[in-house]
């Protein structure tokens, strides 16, 4: 059973997608479409019932050279929604640790 339900990771995803934007240029990104894959993405990597069919992580992010500091700045978004909606630090925890499992698979793309 996944600790966070589906409607949890929708308002992630939206508050996280907020602060995204808030602190990005984003002039060539389809927000829209990036909100429903940040949602499949982060319901998946949270333990959802859902199976991501997206792109790999590798491919996702081939071209864009992003760096740590890149991936930090990602992870303190998405900890500030989580966060924000009141997530136990349980909860927290147990999402950090899964986003953290993506590191190497998308910086120096």
């Amino acid at each position: 059973t996944p600790r966070v339900q589906p409607c949890g990771w929708k308002r992630y995803v939206r508050a996280f997608t907020v602060i995204y934007v808030s602190t990005n240029r984003t002039d060539h990104t389809d927000m829209e479409k990036q909100r429903r894959h940040q949602t499949a993405f982060i319901s998946y990597a949270l333990g959802g019932t859902k199976q991501y069919s997206g792109r790999s992580m590798e491919k996702a992010h081939a071209g864009l050279n992003l760096q740590p500091e890149h991936f930090d700045a990602i992870v303190k978004h998405l900890t500030d929604a989580i966060v924000a909606h009141g997530a136990s630090q349980e909860d927290l925890d147990e999402a950090l640790a899964k986003v953290a499992t993506l590191k190497e698979a998308v910086l120096y793309k």
